[in-house]
């Protein structure tokens, strides 16, 4: 596993690329999503560094999917328009 400063300093960035993803949503939905990650994120404070591999990992895939959906339903609006 990397370095713990390396470690914190990649997991503040997925942070808040995550929150900045939000920032795109309706009102209420930027809410429930900036609450919903706060509170995961501070429950995997204290996991195994096996445990923060998986949860990196798989927010990482998370946020890339919720990027692509963000394309493409904007590129779907943009051609009706």
């Amino acid at each position: 596993m990397a370095s713990p400063s390396l470690h914190v300093t990649r997991v503040r960035s997925l942070y808040k690329a995550v929150l900045r993803l939000h920032r795109g949503l309706p009102a209420e939905l930027n809410e429930l999503g900036n609450v919903y990650t706060r509170d995961e994120f501070k429950r995997h404070k204290k996991c195994t560094p096996e445990e923060a591999h998986v949860f990196m990992v798989e927010w990482s895939v998370s946020s890339i999917v919720f990027l692509l959906n963000e394309v493409v339903f904007f590129k779907i609006n943009v051609k009706r328009d």
